[in-house]
């Protein structure tokens, strides 16, 4: 009776057993179940963030070069203004030296026309001089 004690004790003790490690599964079954359901928000949400982030580094790309390309508009402009100064420069320096040949040339003074203005230097100057000179005389 001590050996057919012992086996039941043994047998339920297994049961007993099978049955909490059934419960643990079933437990951990349920808690992955759940942990699941919690994940796939989670997931949407991450796949909503990697758009987003593709969609502003896009967006970020197209700025950069809209400013590169501003960036080279404004320094051709700088270029075209730097010719506009040069050539306005050069029109002021030479806009006295005109306006006494002109003055020269109505009083028809034309022997000294020229000679009195060999003060002028620069060689823009000089060459609006005589162009307009050769143009109205």
């Amino acid at each position: 009776m001590n050996a057919d004690h012992s086996i039941r004790t043994f047998v339920r003790n297994a049961w007993v057993l099978l049955g909490f490690q059934l419960l643990a599964a079933v437990a951990a079954l349920a808690v992955t179940a759940w942990a699941t359901l919690q994940v796939q928000p989670l997931l949407a949400e991450r796949e909503q963030l990697a758009r987003e982030i593709a969609s502003g580094r896009e967006q970020l790309e197209a700025l950069k070069g809209e400013e590169e390309r501003a960036r080279n508009e404004i320094a051709a402009l700088q270029a075209q203004a730097a010719t506009a100064r040069a050539e306005l420069q050069g029109a002021r320096a030479a806009t006295p030296v005109l306006t006494a040949a002109i003055d020269s040339f109505h009083r028809k003074d034309y022997a000294g026309r020229t000679s009195r203005y060999a003060f002028t230097t620069g060689e823009s100057t000089v060459w609006h001089v005589r162009r307009t000179l050769r143009r109205h005389w």
